[in-house]
């Protein structure tokens, strides 16, 4: 969370207002945040909009490499059952596109982790 507010230039108090939905960042926060996340501005409404929702991503509708990739890693990776991880790499897009396989996918997830140890 440091690395993002440091990154994203805004405050870590901040950062956890916007986390707990304690804050409505503006759209030039959002794009701070999108822009040190290396990720689109939409993406991460998307995320923020689903979070807010409190909905659960449904296994069968995520993606099939992302599948997969659960399938294969949750063994080594117990986070891979948490459904909070799985709303988080459903949201997940480059360029447009899901990530096609499960090395893509491991890099991504292995970065979640990295920050959140942060």
């Amino acid at each position: 969370m440091r690395a993002l507010a440091r990154d994203a230039e805004i405050s870590v108090a901040y950062i956890s207002k916007i986390e707990q939905n304690d804050a409505n960042p503006t759209i030039d926060v959002l794009e701070r945040i999108a822009n040190a996340l290396e990720v689109p501005v939409s993406d991460l409404a998307l995320f923020i909009r689903n979070k807010n929702s409190n909905s659960t991503t449904n296994f069968n509708d995520m993606p099939e490499s992302l599948k997969n990739f659960i399938q294969e890693n949750s063994s080594i990776y117990p986070q891979l059952a948490d459904p909070e991880f799985h709303r988080t790499l459903s949201g997940i897009r480059w360029r447009g596109k899901y990530p096609e396989n499960n090395k893509e996918w491991m890099n991504i997830f292995l970065s979640i982790l990295n920050v959140l140890e942060k």
